[in-house]
């Protein structure tokens, strides 16, 4: 290597760190999107608005993150019992590569029984989204 090639890369080096360092400083380059804007979104349809108590049905939807399918993320369903919302245990699946999902749901307690998809995103400042429905057992 010449003195004047590595005078050259050397400058190269410097200019890239220096650009590099002005637009991290501007905000302009990160290595995450920013939580401002981030937006999520989950649909949920139930396979059946009646069901018989202990009677399997499913809940298919879409998870996405910022417009996007969500790869590879956790989806649950909830129920609302005693003014709370409760996971209903076995009731979780992961989304697939194109960000939607399958779920089966099995329901005992009869009545109108409300309930929500609940998608959890990849970042902590980025709201989960919900989507509530209802279903009857009878």
């Amino acid at each position: 290597m010449t003195m004047s090639s590595s005078r050259r890369t050397m400058l190269r080096r410097g200019l890239s760190a220096a650009v590099a360092a002005g637009l991290l400083a501007s905000g302009a380059l990160s290595t995450y999107a920013s939580a401002e804007g981030a937006s999520a979104r989950i649909t949920a349809h139930p396979s059946k608005d009646s069901v018989d108590s202990g009677e399997q049905f499913r809940v298919r939807g879409l998870l996405t993150v910022n417009g996007s399918p969500a790869v590879d993320r956790w989806v649950k369903i909830q129920s609302w019992n005693s003014g709370e919302w409760q996971n209903i245990p076995g009731a979780r699946v992961s989304t697939g590569d194109d960000g939607r999902y399958a779920v089966r749901v099995i329901l005992s307690r009869e009545g109108e029984r409300d309930l929500r998809a609940v998608g959890i995103t990849p970042s902590p400042n980025t709201p989960n989204p919900k989507k509530s429905f209802t279903v009857t057992v009878s």
